[in-house]
C-alpha cells in the first residue's frame, strides 16, 4: 500500500518518538572550523593530558612552530599541571591564548592569557594537541632515549614545511649528537610570511579533506530548549540523558541542566526533544501553467514585456568570494549593500581571540 507523502509521514513519526530520540545515533560531524593561523611563536598554545604505562604526561604544543614540550607529572592534580605550565611560561613567555579541555585542573587566573575550553569527550576541537600526543606516545613506547628522540623531532621539518620547529621557535637549529657544520647553528631570522602562508595552505587542504565526510551545519539551540544529551563513554547507561539548554558555552558547545547536575556537550552530541519538532508536511507539486497560445501577457494587450527580477531581501542567500582561514582585522561587519571584490591574501594576520572556534 502506498499513498503520496508516505515517506515523509514515516520520518515524522520517527522524529516525534521519545524512545527513538533516547536511543538515537549521533549526528554526523559538522564542517570543520579551523583555528586562525598565529603570526608569532608561542602565540597560540594547546595542552593535553595522557597516560602511558600508568604514568601521567602533559604535552604543550605551539601552533606556530609545531614545537612541543613533554612533561611527566607526579599526579593529574591541578597543582601539578599548573607547576609544569608555569615552567614553560617562564622559558617561552606567557601565551596569548591557551586551548585545553574543560578540566578544572587547567583553570588559573594568576597569568593573564585567554583560556579556551572545549566540550568533554570531543577531542576534535583540540586536534593540534592530539597530534602531539600521538607523536609523544610513539616516542615513549619505541625510543631508547626519549630526550634525544624529542630533540630529533624538534630539528626535523614536518611534512610540507621547509623549516623545523626549532628554527621557527628559536630561529636556529639545535645541536645534536649528529655531526653538523657550525654554520647551521648560527641564529637567523626565518621569513615569517612563508610560515604563515604554509599554515594557511595546510589548513585549506585539511578542511577540504575533512568536509568530504562531514554533514551539513546543525541549527543552533536556544536557551530553554529541551534536548537529549549523549551519555559519556564511561557511563554504563545507553539511553541519552534528558535536559534543558541553559545557554551556549562556546561555538557548537552548550550547557545542559539535567535532573541532578549541569553538563556540557557538543552540538553533535545533542538531539532536540520530539515535542519541539514541527512535522514536515508533504509539499504539493507546483501546477504546470497552461500554454498561452494567443501570445498574450497578463494585461491582454499581446505586447511582449520583459519580466524584472525582484530585488533579493536580506533573507535571501548571497554568494560570497572564498576567504582564507585568517582572523578578521576589524570588528565591524561588512556592509550588506556593497560587495567587496576578492583581494589577494595578506602575508600575515593579527590574532584576535574572538575568532578562535571550537
Amino acid at each position: 500500500m502506498f499513498w503520496p507523502g508516505l515517506n515523509s509521514q514515516i520520518e515524522d513519526i520517527c522524529k516525534n518518538c521519545t524512545i527513538c530520540s533516547q536511543h538515537a545515533q549521533q549526528h554526523p560531524r559538522e564542517p570543520l572550523k579551523p583555528y586562525p593561523v598565529p603570526t608569532l611563536p608561542w602565540q597560540l598554545v594547546s595542552q593535553d593530558l595522557f597516560a602511558v604505562n600508568g604514568c601521567a604526561y602533559l604535552v604543550t604544543v605551539d601552533h606556530y612552530s609545531d614545537y612541543y614540550e613533554l612533561d611527566r607529572l607526579p599526579s593529574i592534580q591541578a597543582w601539578s599541571v599548573i607547576q609544569a605550565a608555569k615552567q614553560h611560561f617562564g622559558r617561552h613567555g606567557v601565551p596569548h591564548t591557551l586551548i585545553t579541555d574543560n578540566g578544572s585542573r587547567f583553570i588559573s587566573e594568576k597569568y593573564k592569557f585567554h583560556h579556551i575550553t572545549f566540550s568533554p569527550y570531543w577531542s576534535l576541537s583540540n586536534g593540534r594537541a592530539e597530534a602531539a600526543v600521538k607523536s609523544a606516545k610513539h616516542i615513549l613506547l619505541t625510543a631508547e632515549d626519549v630526550d634525544l628522540a624529542l630533540l630529533s623531532v624538534c630539528n626535523t621539518p614536518p611534512a610540507g614545511h621547509p623549516f623545523s620547529p626549532s628554527q621557527r621557535l628559536f630561529g636556529r637549529t639545535l645541536r645534536t649528537d649528529v655531526p653538523q657544520s657550525t654554520t647551521t647553528l648560527d641564529p637567523w631570522t626565518h621569513p615569517r610570511d612563508i610560515v604563515v602562508l604554509e599554515h594557511i595552505h595546510h589548513k585549506s587542504q585539511q578542511k577540504r579533506a575533512y568536509d568530504k565526510r562531514a554533514g551539513p551545519p546543525l541549527p543552533k539551540l536556544l536557551p530553554g530548549s529541551y534536548v537529549y544529551a549523549k551519555p559519556p563513554p564511561t557511563s554504563s547507561a545507553k539511553a541519552w540523558i534528558p535536559g534543558e539548554i541553559v545557554g551556549p558555552a562556546g561555538p557548537r558547545s552548550y550547557l545542559i541542566q539535567t535532573g541532578t547536575s549541569q553538563i556540557r556537550s557538543n552540538r553533535v552530541q545533542l538531539q532536540l526533544a520530539p515535542s519541539q519538532r514541527s512535522p514536515t508536511p508533504p509539499q504539493p507539486k507546483p501546477l504546470t501553467p497552461l500554454p498561452n497560445r494567443l501570445g498574450l501577457n497578463s494585461s491582454g494587450t499581446g505586447i511582449p514585456q520583459l519580466g524584472l527580477q525582484p530585488t533579493p531581501t536580506t533573507d535571501s542567500p548571497a554568494m560570497s568570494a572564498p576567504t582564507a582561514y585568517l582572523p578578521a582585522t576589524s570588528k565591524s561587519p561588512p556592509s550588506p549593500e556593497v560587495q567587496s571584490p576578492m583581494s589577494p591574501l595578506p602575508p600575515c594576520t593579527q590574532l584576535s581571540h574572538q575568532h578562535f572556534l571550537h
